[in-house]
Parts: C-alpha cells; structure tokens; sequence
C-alpha cells in the first residue's frame, strides 16, 4: 500500500488517532458493562477507511459520520439472522423484503462519496496528494493524453466497495477479537505480556512494532482462522469448461469458494476448533503456516483492501490491550462462538467491561 499524507498526517497516525478516540469512549464507561462494542468499532473502522479515500476523519459524534454509517448498515441489513453453519449466506443480500432498506442506503452511500469526487476535483492539487481519490486523479491525469483506461464509474463502485465491505468486515473482526480475549484471558495477558516488553508502557504501538511482537500477531490469525467473518469468497464465474477434483465445472458456472472450510480442514490444523494462537508459531516464535490463513481469500481476486484491513486490525487490536484489560462482567458468563450470519458473520451479542492497566 503506496504511503500519502491524509490531510496534515500519513494514514498511520490518523488510525492512532482514531485509537486515542476509542481509548478516550473506553476510558468514559470504565469498569461498567459495555454492550454496544460492535458499535464502537464499527465508528474506528468507518472513521479509518474514510481517512484513507477522503483524507480526514470525523469526531465519533459527528452526525455526518454516523449518517455514513446508518447508510452502510442499512447495505448490510439482513431479514433475521442464520446460523454460521448454515448454507450461504450471502443469498440474504437477494431476499425481497429487506431490497428497500439496501437501495436507500446505497443511494444515500453513492451521494456522498459522489460529492466528494467532484470536491477532490475542484481543488485538486499534484504537489499535495492526500488520499486514494487525489491517487486516482493523478493516474487520471498522466493517461490523459494516451488513450486511458481509468473508469470513473470503478473509482465508484470500488470506494462503495470499500467504505461498505471493509468497514463491516474489519469492525465485526475486532469485535470476535474482544470477545475471544474475554473467554480466555490467559492470552489476552500473553499478548499484553509481550507488548509491555518490546513496546514499553511510554508509547502507542506502530507497524514498525509488528515483527516483534509475534504472539500478538499470531493470536489476530487465530482469531480470523476461527470467527470467519467471511465464509464464502464473493461469487465468481467459470470462464471455460473444468473439470476440478473430478468434478465437471461448466463455463459460466458461478462458483463460491468455502473459505471456513480451509479454516476447520483437519488435514491443516491439528484440533481445528481449539482456540490456540501457538499453531502459528514455532520454536523460534517466528509466524508460520501463514499461507493456509485466507480470511481475505486469495489468488488474483484477494481483497484490494487487505493491506489496510491488516493495519488497522493490528494497531486497534494491540493498542487496546496494551491500555486496557478486557474481562467478562461476570465470571460466570457463557460466550457462545457459533457466531450469526447475514452477509458477515458476526459474534452473538455479549458483553464485557475494560478497565485501565
């Protein structure tokens, strides 16, 4: 991901601002019972993304943000709910009666960000390019005098993309993330455990921090391996007759891949329904089987976005644990992890509570 300046700061800092925001929400309701955290996560990561398209962030209470967000939930909406065993989801994006709710708040999403191109625009400036639409402008420009492949109508469709896509998936990971740092807090005091020690308690954690703190990273792999926010890749197309495995495949089949079921493979991962951040690690403590973790799928068609999703997951992810400990409110709390499933899949609704290391 090629690094800019969003506004007056690089991407980096406007997402350890944000952190500084959530921290600040967090620090408000201290040692009480949290049962909204999706919502607040939700804001980080809508906040984040928008950062990166349009190059400034919101305050958590502005109402111009919360209205994107009511857009991209109504985009996300589902009739009721299915269980994450159950067979594919994302047929809930088709059913008739939520159609209404889905084209409003893609109407109301497409405004928006139409409103900004035509902004970026007007007062576009090559000497100060500050975020993904000026990078578009400047590509557009170069081509100008060639015969160009730049498709306004994709520099849409992909922000629609990312703002929709990304802001769900990375807000619902975080959520499965505090989640399963409650049930088992063994890890959760490991991953602080090595924070404290390669970060130390005077400062945020930054990207450049990453490769030290391996745990911390192999338990976000483990939490994407088990809650599988995304259990079907997008749909796809067969562009010619195959046969796969034995199986005849025909042109133009529309083919799902099961991501969940490379997750759970048992001929991988050694008990693949234990909660175990140690499989991706070796003696060393060094990152490995790396390449069977698709949470973004993979191939030519891997998500556009998975290197800012992996940003912002790891620094939202870390420097929360490195300020807060999260806990069930009551010890004897049951956390169901069968999770429930729209277009993502989201964990059942629990609650916690975060008090200041």
């Amino acid at each position: 991901m090629r690094e800019f300046g969003v506004g007056k700061s690089s991407l980096e800092e406007h997402i350890l601002e944000e952190i500084e925001e959530v921290a600040d929400d967090l620090e408000k309701v201290k040692g009480e019972e949290i049962t909204n955290l999706s919502k607040v996560m939700t804001t980080a990561s809508c906040n984040n993304i928008h950062s990166f398209i349009f190059g400034y962030r919101y305050k958590h209470d502005n109402e111009s943000l919360q209205q994107l967000i009511k857009a991209i939930e109504d985009i996300f909406s589902g009739p009721g709910t299915l269980s994450a065993s159950g067979l594919f989801p994302l047929l809930n994006l088709f059913m008739i009666d939520d159609l209404k709710s889905r084209r409003e708040g893609l109407s109301k999403l497409k405004k928006y960000i139409e409103k900004h191109i035509s902004e970026h625009r007007e007062l576009f400036d090559p000497d100060n390019i500050r975020d993904l639409i000026d990078m578009y402008l400047v590509a557009e420009k170069e081509e100008s005098e060639q015969k160009s492949v730049m498709n306004p109508a994709a520099l849409l469709a992909s922000i629609i993309d990312m703002l929709a896509a990304g802001t769900d998936t990375t807000a619902t990971t975080l959520d499965w993330s505090f989640k399963w740092m409650i049930q088992y807090p063994d890890v959760q005091k490991r991953c602080q455990e090595e924070i404290t020690k390669e970060v130390g308690p005077g400062r945020m954690v930054r990207l450049s921090d990453r490769r030290h703190l391996c745990y911390t990273e192999a338990t976000l792999m483990e939490i994407q391996r088990l809650s599988n926010t995304s259990i079907l890749s997008l749909p796809h197309v067969a562009v010619c007759d195959t046969t796969i495995n034995g199986f005849k495949i025909p042109k133009n089949t529309i083919i799902m891949s099961s991501l969940i079921s490379v997750h759970l493979d048992e001929t991988i991962w050694k008990n693949p329904k234990e909660f175990n951040p140690g499989r991706f690690l070796n003696e060393s403590n060094d990152i490995i089987n790396k390449e069977y973790l698709i949470p973004f799928s993979i191939g030519p068609r891997i998500c556009p976005g998975e290197s800012l999703a992996r940003s912002e997951l790891f620094l939202i992810f870390s420097n929360l644990l490195h300020r807060f400990e999260f806990s069930k409110v009551d010890p004897d709390d049951i956390l169901s992890f069968e999770g429930v499933s729209t277009v993502t899949t989201s964990p059942s609704p629990y609650r916690l509570k975060a008090e200041p290391r």
